[in-house]
């Protein structure tokens, strides 16, 4: 998967793998790791929070990620240098322990990396303003400085890498996404800040009864919003239709399992690009016009529905599909759309048998009409056979002829037989076996 990566996304993604474990190698030796008992208890608090994605809800939509506040208490209590174990097998555990698929190795590597580079620049940061390994009433300087310092630390790479892997603007994808969660990272230092006070004041015991019952509570709600999200998650697995979101730029941002069957993308490999790759050339301009209209006022033709129209598989190949369209966001520039495809490539096929074999029936009853009044002439012409022969001798030449006009009729009748056989839909000569 690496090589199928931009060169320069390789490069950037190296350059940072080597910089991050690079520092850990220099600074590391000769760092005065005691007390291993509560670094270990750093490392293990940090990726198991990381690794389980542990957040605390602290405002309406907003969530504080615990293995963020571990962090700034290993940076406050131990330094720097010690932290950054806590922040490389924090980040190790965030891409292998926390996820359902096998993450590949360099994304591993890279995430470890970040976190190794970002404690380590927010605690020297830390120290350069006056920070101590306590928390005093001069501590709110080091402190703003050390949480903004890992907010764009530990956000710019990866904001970076994602634009150099998808092809998107490194500015705009870090606007839109990661810098509205500035304020959760001075949240997180404030708790942790709040935390070293209240233990430094009342003891560790003590401390640690007051704060179990909203730490209880505030887990009882984190639970409800990850057991929500887990059904969310387990719907959009399941789907048997596509469900494609997009951003206001037309950038795919959801890609679920069954649009990856439907249209050959793999979800890594399709997320940040145009939705109009899976358009067809020759109704492309008219598809984008539709959905930005739709994006931008709600009206235009996916108003009205389910809208048939063709999609565009990996492979070049065009499909039919049933298209419904959502808008969900808000209004304008914040507003994103959701799509619903379903491929009815069957179900024309379906209607096409449908529509032949309706063919089929109004020719069975063009047959019959025309078999009922062929056999009606057919009729007159033996009639008037019989007549002739009745009247003429045996000896008669002209009788011969008149013998030979019923066994022409006969064989007519023969073919009218067929007609009627074929238009009712039985047997054409049933015998006894």
């Amino acid at each position: 998967m690496f090589r199928d990566l931009p060169l320069l996304a390789r490069a950037y993604i190296v350059a940072v793998i080597l910089l991050g474990f690079g520092t850990l190698f220099l600074l590391l030796p000769g760092t005065d790791l005691r007390p291993l008992i509560s670094l270990t208890g750093f490392v293990a608090l940090s990726s198991l929070t990381s690794a389980f994605k542990i957040q605390f809800p602290i405002a309406s939509g907003s969530n504080m990620s615990v293995s963020y506040v571990v962090d700034i208490l290993a940076l406050i209590l131990r330094g720097p240098h010690p932290t950054m174990i806590v922040g490389a097998v924090s980040g190790w555990a965030q891409t292998v322990l926390g996820t359902r698929e096998r993450n590949p190795a360099y994304r591993t590597l890279f995430n470890m990396a970040c976190l190794i580079l970002t404690v380590e620049a927010s605690g020297e940061v830390y120290r350069l303003f006056g920070g101590t390994n306590g928390i005093t009433v001069n501590s709110t300087p080091p402190l703003v400085t050390m949480a903004l310092t890992y907010f764009f630390v530990n956000t710019v790479p990866i904001a970076i890498a994602i634009a150099l892997t998808t092809d998107q603007n490194a500015w705009v994808l870090w606007k839109s996404e990661f810098a509205p969660t500035a304020p959760n990272y001075l949240a997180g230092a404030a708790a942790a800040a709040v935390m070293i006070a209240v233990v430094e004041r009342n003891g560790v015991g003590l401390s640690a009864m007051v704060g179990a019952v909203p730490l209880y509570l505030t887990w009882r709600l984190y639970r409800a919003s990850v057991d929500s999200e887990a059904r969310q998650g387990a719907i959009l697995e399941a789907a048997k239709d596509a469900i494609i979101s997009a951003d206001p730029d037309l950038k795919i941002r959801e890609f679920n399992p069954a649009a990856e069957r439907m249209f050959g993308w793999a979800r890594l490999a399709i997320l940040g690009k145009r939705i109009d790759m899976l358009m067809p050339a020759s109704l492309r301009e008219q598809q984008v016009r539709a959905l930005r209209t739709f994006l931008a006022t709600g009206g235009g033709p996916l108003s009205a529905g389910q809208v048939e129209t063709m999609a565009l598989r990996n492979d070049g190949t065009e499909f039919p599909i049933e298209l419904s369209v959502t808008r969900v966001g808000g209004e304008g520039n914040r507003a994103r759309i959701t799509g619903f495809v379903r491929d009815i490539t069957e179900r024309r096929a379906l209607e096409e048998q449908l529509r032949f074999s309706q063919k089929l029936e109004a020719v069975g009853r063009l047959a019959s009409g025309v078999a009922h009044d062929f056999n009606n002439i057919l009729m007159s012409i033996v009639g008037s056979a019989d007549l002739i022969m009745m009247e003429l001798p045996e000896t008669e030449p002209a009788r011969a002829e008149a013998s030979e006009i019923k066994v022409s009729v006969q064989r007519g009748a023969g073919l009218t037989r067929q007609l009627l056989a074929f238009s009712r839909r039985q047997a054409v000569s049933p015998r006894l076996i």
